[in-house]
């Protein structure tokens, strides 16, 4: 409908393209092209004021293991729960209890295990168990050092490790934002962050203040490009400035769907959708899009 939307609207038929971009709007209003389509009626995003929340399950079991401090054993324990929690108001009530010991990446699995229908309500009256916002202090100071928006950060940590700050990938990517061991000695070397092993990546502060670096670097080389910074994140930056050499032809919507590689695609929308989400949950005002979004060359 997106795409139609915008055929209408480069055919002149502006009335039948503003009704179509409104109905992807109202079929999900918190995925990727439903902000799109908020773009291109011009309407700003509304913040995410009022959120309800979640009675916790009771369980004596977990209280016992939180209260003497065996977070990793109450992790184990929900785990094996899990199985168990087959009706949907069972596995939301359980939402709190990953969230108060930091289980983030299995809540995040927990709340995508819900029918869509109950999933969407979840999202829509309270997001942060969808989209959480640990590690706020390392996060913070990353942010400010180096000039890199926090929503940013947890937007690509989400999909970089669901915020588990002991994942490790294929590729030998470490920690919340999945960097790199020799991308890691570079950049500390370069910023002056302590790093002496792949351990240290494990620690979120460590970690978040490399890929906060990392991040500033690719936007100053992207001039600021939203879409293709992000798409560097995940591939290497020949490979994006390459792509959009050949397949750029003035529309960056346009071009993100000509991304060859599938799973940079698909990085870079669902990296958008999670720093509109971050968006509208840390704002307090309406958010416009920066001109940078959509619309910039790149020289």
């Amino acid at each position: 409908k997106y795409w139609l939307a915008k055929a209408y609207k480069r055919l002149g038929n502006e009335d039948k393209a503003e009704d179509l971009f409104e109905e992807v709007i109202e079929n999900d209003p918190l995925e990727y092209y439903s902000f799109l389509s908020h773009y291109e009626l011009g309407q700003t995003l509304d913040p995410i004021t009022k959120v309800n929340e979640i009675d916790p399950l009771k369980d004596e079991t977990f209280d016992w293991l939180y209260s003497l401090g065996e977070f990793d054993v109450a992790k184990q324990y929900l785990d094996s729960k899990r199985r168990e929690w087959k009706e949907s108001k069972l596995r939301v009530a359980s939402l709190p209890l990953y969230k108060k010991i930091g289980h983030y990446d299995a809540m995040i699995s927990q709340v995508y295990s819900l029918s869509q229908e109950s999933r969407r309500e979840l999202i829509e009256e309270n997001p942060t168990y969808a989209f959480p916002t640990p590690y706020k202090e390392e996060v913070k100071a990353a942010a400010k050092k180096f000039n890199v928006e926090p929503e940013l950060i947890y937007a690509i940590s989400r999909q970089e490790s669901a915020f588990n700050q002991h994942a490790r990938s294929w590729a030998d990517a470490f920690g919340v934002m999945q960097i790199i061991p020799e991308k890691a000695k570079i950049l500390g070397q370069r910023y002056q962050i302590p790093y002496r092993d792949h351990d240290d990546l494990f620690t979120p502060q460590t970690n978040v203040l490399l890929g906060a670096s990392l991040l500033n670097e690719l936007n100053k080389m992207f001039d600021g490009i939203f879409p293709l910074y992000v798409a560097s994140y995940n591939a290497s930056d020949s490979a994006v400035r390459k792509w959009y050499k050949e397949r750029y032809s003035g529309d960056l919507i346009e071009f993100i769907e000509m991304i060859p590689y599938a799973e940079t695609r698909k990085y870079v929308k669902l990296v958008m959708r999670n720093f509109f989400i971050y968006k509208k949950i840390n704002s307090s005002e309406s958010i416009e899009f920066t001109t940078n979004f959509f619309t910039s060359q790149l020289n």
